[in-house]
């Protein structure tokens, strides 16, 4: 755009130079003879006259022209600024928003059950289930204050602590971990090849936690999750594949989002009977990690024929990425 304007100024520029030239030249040619000044030496002096002001005007005009580039140039950058930071405050101002909600879920639930222990004829019976239902939306609060910081850490450029990782036994220690979980998932694990990157073993442990606990979360029992691990030239590829119920085509697109969750009853759900539900920061965590350690991540779903989610890490680690 700003090239194109440039262009256009200094074609601008051109054509008045080319055309005030024509018309001296013509003025010479046919009005000379008859012109009133009788002196030809004058005549040439003003000739000579009008050649330096056409080239001083062309002078004027171009560095003109490049002025005005250079100040489109600077409103540009400036206006792509504003833009950026209107984004950045909207989704801070987002954030903030999802993360109030987020917190006022446990807040109020531990309210409420610290009302109903603070009864002293509250039956035996209700006290239980209201220190229950407190522990387990205390750890539900934890978990969200964890995931919070894990990501607020990363965007203030925290660095990743990389170590060589076999990236087989994480895989199959999170496996064994799900496993004595007692979820009633048939759960199998093919990395029988030993793989070994440079990587924060803490922070890709959390990645396959998140993953599969999604696949776990939202399959039922007696279903199929499996884990694999291959290695392709200069990176390697984690899988983790389920035969659920499958994510909608409209859900895809967010799912990596902050806060999103495909099915909000089916989560609250999952908390209300004790399960491991979370408040839609898993994924999110799962991208931003993959990320720092320059890899990738994609997922694949379709209704009734489950989902596999694909992590890809380089080799050889890139240079220095914050967490």
């Amino acid at each position: 755009m700003r090239n194109a304007r440039a262009r256009y100024v200094l074609g601008v520029a051109a054509g008045v130079t080319i055309l005030y030239t024509a018309f001296v030249l013509a003025n010479t040619v046919l009005v000379g003879p008859v012109s009133v000044v009788p002196l030809p030496w004058l005549s040439e002096w003003l000739y000579m006259q009008d050649a330096l002001d056409i080239v001083a005007a062309a002078l004027l005009i171009a560095t003109g022209a490049a002025l005005l580039n250079r100040l489109l140039a600077r409103d540009e950058a400036l206006r792509r600024a504003t833009l950026e930071n209107e984004a950045r405050i909207e989704a801070q101002r987002r954030l903030l928003a999802d993360t109030s909600h987020e917190l006022r879920n446990p807040l109020t639930v531990l309210r409420a059950n610290l009302t109903v222990l603070q009864r002293e004829d509250a039956d035996p019976q209700l006290r239980m289930e209201a220190t229950r239902d407190a522990e387990e939306e205390a750890a539900r609060l934890g978990r969200l204050v964890d995931d919070l910081l894990l990501l607020a850490r990363g965007e203030s450029g925290e660095q990743l602590v990389r170590r060589p990782v076999r990236l087989d036994e994480l895989m199959a220690e999170v496996a064994g971990e799900a496993q004595e979980a007692g979820t009633g998932h048939l759960i199998r694990v093919d990395a029988a090849i030993p793989v070994t990157i440079s990587a924060d073993a803490e922070r890709l442990r959390q990645v396959l936690r998140n993953v599969l606990g999604n696949a776990l979360r939202h399959t039922p029992a007696q279903t199929h999750v499996s884990l694999s691990l291959a290695q392709r030239r200069d990176e390697v590829e984690l899988t983790v594949a389920d035969d659920g119920p499958g994510i909608a085509p409209e859900h895809l697109p967010r799912v990596f989002d902050r806060f999103y969750r495909v099915d909000d009853s089916r989560t609250r759900a999952t908390l209300r009977d004790g399960g491991s539900g979370g408040a839609g920061l898993g994924l999110a965590i799962v991208k931003h990690v993959v990320e720092a350690h320059g890899g990738s991540v994609e997922i694949e779903s379709a209704l009734g024929w489950g989902t596999r989610v694909a992590i890809r890490l380089p080799v050889t680690p890139p240079a220095a990425r914050p967490a």
